[in-house]
Order: structure tokens, then C-alpha cells, then sequence
């Protein structure tokens, strides 16, 4: 795993397509390299509010 990945992860029922979502890995490089339990993910939308966001 590595900073800056994408990674889509199912959250759900088999038939809806938003069951899956994708998530960015923003944690430190050094912190996962030093094999800690967690990463830090934010949540990648491609409309939210209105607002459009490029990734």
C-alpha cells in the first residue's frame, strides 16, 4: 500500500452500484512502511453538494 493509491471497496448489497467506493490513501509513506495497524483514507466523490471534484 502506498500513498496517493485508489483503492474501491465494496460496502453493501450485490446489486446496487453504489455499494462500491473509492477511497484515496493519504497517510504518511513513513508511517505505513513502518507497518502500523491503520492507514488514514479519504472518501473520492465525483459529485457531492453540487460540486464537482477531479481526481
Amino acid at each position: 500500500m502506498k500513498r496517493g493509491e485508489l483503492y474501491r471497496v465494496y460496502r453493501g448489497s450485490r446489486h446496487d452500484p453504489k455499494d462500491y467506493r473509492v477511497f484515496l490513501v493519504v497517510s504518511r509513506q513513513m508511517l505505513i512502511d513502518n507497518t502500523f495497524s491503520g492507514v488514514i483514507c479519504a472518501p473520492i466523490y465525483s459529485n457531492y453538494s453540487g460540486i464537482k471534484t477531479y481526481s
